[in-house]
């Protein structure tokens, strides 16, 4: 000890200590947490895919002004390669002057699969997106439902097939993946980077049997877990984070699947422009302050050891005796090498083409970047967060 003491100061050996830990604990989450994503095989939980017989399923998603969507992403649902039946609720929470409604119920009148509600405007009565999802759960005439939105479709007629595996019993909770679609430029890169990272940290948790958050774009579960737990009821009066905290409300009483395969992928519509970007995220961050205590330690506590080992890294290569700078540099390279190893891997069990460069400058501000925007959601608080 004497003669560490004597080669290196102690700001030296606390950085040393401070960027092992933190490389330690980068690990548990990446080796640990997100391989096991990676790796993870649903057939393995109920003996063979082919042993599972197809279930009715009811798919549910809400619609706005959303005639684009209507008219390209909306028959994808409809030409599903299902071998037993299936419904598609549509719900339309409709503006004044909105087509939406009239465009759904000339779709409806030649298709027997689709089922139209509208939820007329109403200047007096002010409602969130959960309403409109409590309307298609009531409107659902199967107990199995998988939820989507209108900002994402399949990439696959045998989406639905792939998803539908996930309901093994009657209080399941079904986990799907959904990817951002490539159109081009860093800034998609990185749109694509975050999502995937933020996707092995939810999907890590929900393979684990403790899920925190779904994907809105890609996720199930019966009508009786729903209803049985009072669905949103607990949350009603919050304008955002419909799923996020019914998901840590249910998750002690629900079987959490996850299912990962290429064909069981949604891919939402990338954002063109930062500003738009960027208020989403912050929208969708506002109930991080209302999530139970185990899931803000864990979302917390893998920004804060990215923080410090960067921190303590950096400062050990640009100051440090050359020993302890050979370390912190291998370190860095060795976290690379994981990160982009743990991503190819989950890249091809979904399709999702890895965008490597961005994941591992992610991995470098992500902790800079969550810091803004916790400042930025505290700051200037959101209006419309409360009805």
């Amino acid at each position: 000890m004497d003669i560490i003491l004597s080669r290196y100061d102690i700001a030296e050996l606390s950085a040393a200590i401070v960027m092992t830990v933190a490389f330690i604990v980068f690990l548990c989450y990446y080796l640990g947490g997100f391989l096991s994503v990676a790796n993870h095989r649903h057939s393995k939980k109920v003996g063979g895919l082919r042993n599972v017989k197809p279930q009715p399923v009811s798919v549910i998603v809400v619609v706005n002004n959303d005639l684009d969507y209507i008219e390209n992403r909306l028959p994808m649902l409809l030409e599903q390669e299902y071998e037993a039946p299936y419904q598609v609720v549509v719900v339309c929470d409709t503006p004044e002057g909105d087509h939406a409604p009239e465009m759904l119920e000339e779709l409806a009148a030649g298709n027997d699969r689709l089922y139209v509600t509208v939820i007329p405007s109403d200047h007096k009565f002010h409602h969130t997106n959960k309403l409109a999802l409590t309307v298609g759960m009531k409107a659902a005439i199967y107990d199995n439902v998988i939820v989507t939105s209108s900002e994402a479709a399949p990439v696959s007629t045998e989406w639905l097939s792939m998803m539908s595996y996930g309901f093994t019993s009657d209080h399941a909770l079904v986990s799907g993946y959904n990817r951002i679609g490539c159109a081009g430029g860093f800034f998609n890169k990185l749109q694509r980077a975050i999502n995937m990272h933020e996707s092995l940290m939810m999907l890590a948790r929900a393979v684990a049997g403790r899920p925190y958050r779904v994907s809105r774009h890609n996720s199930g579960q019966s009508k009786a877990l729903f209803f049985a737990n009072r669905g949103f009821t607990d949350h009603l009066r919050l304008n955002v984070g419909e799923s996020d905290l019914y998901i840590q409300q249910i998750a002690p009483y629900a079987e959490s699947n996850v299912i990962i395969n290429p064909k069981g992928v949604t891919e939402s519509v990338p954002y063109e422009k930062v500003a738009v970007w960027y208020n989403r995220r912050k929208f969708f961050s506002y109930p991080f302050r209302f999530f139970r205590g185990g899931a803000r330690f864990y979302i917390a506590a893998s920004y804060l050891f990215t923080a410090l080992f960067w921190v303590s890294s950096i400062t050990l290569a640009v100051i440090s005796s050359s020993e302890l700078r050979i370390a912190a540099l291998s370190m860095i390279v060795l976290r690379w090498i994981v990160i982009m190893a743990v991503t190819a891997r989950f890249s091809r069990r979904t399709g999702d083409k890895a965008p490597h460069t961005a994941m591992l400058l992610y991995d470098f501000i992500s902790p800079a970047e969550i810091l803004l925007l916790t400042a930025s959601r505290n700051i200037l608080s959101l209006k419309n967060l409360w009805i």
